[in-house]
């Protein structure tokens, strides 16, 4: 799910418009208010563990796609690696300039609906930690 909302901050100009939800899944949509579809039993789990965790309801499918812009003075971080350090694990790394504390309500909406049962962080590591997590 994440490819889809990379590729558009690399290809879309974020001008106002509707971003364009093509490539967006069909269930993603669905479980974030922008299309009709059924939403799949993982994803309303998500749902309901991202309310209990961070309090609030669903995201909507183009606010959740703006904080993707790559010119965004909102959000704090920058896409990095994602990692697998065991069986049902992974890890989502961004930069963040070396801020502790940052807004990323919409990569913790991400993991839950696509079927985290926990989700922790943010937590500030050094670059040699994601080295590591690679090897």
């Amino acid at each position: 799910m994440l490819d889809p909302a990379l590729q558009l901050a690399v290809t879309q100009s974020f001008e106002g418009e509707d971003l364009p939800v093509g490539g967006i899944p069909d269930w993603f949509a669905a479980v974030s208010g922008g299309g009709p579809g059924p939403v799949p039993d993982f994803a309303s789990r998500g749902v309901e563990r991202y309310a209990a965790a961070i309090g609030q309801g669903t995201w909507d499918l183009q606010e959740w796609l703006y904080q993707f812009d790559p010119d965004s003075e909102f959000r704090g971080w920058a896409w990095w690696d994602l990692t697998r350090p065991g069986d049902h694990q992974v890890r989502i790394w961004v930069d963040t300039w070396g801020e502790s504390f940052f807004a990323c309500d919409e990569l913790r909406w991400l993991a839950y609906v696509s079927g985290a049962e926990e989700v922790s962080g943010p937590t500030l590591v050094r670059s040699a930690d994601w080295i590591a997590d690679r090897s």
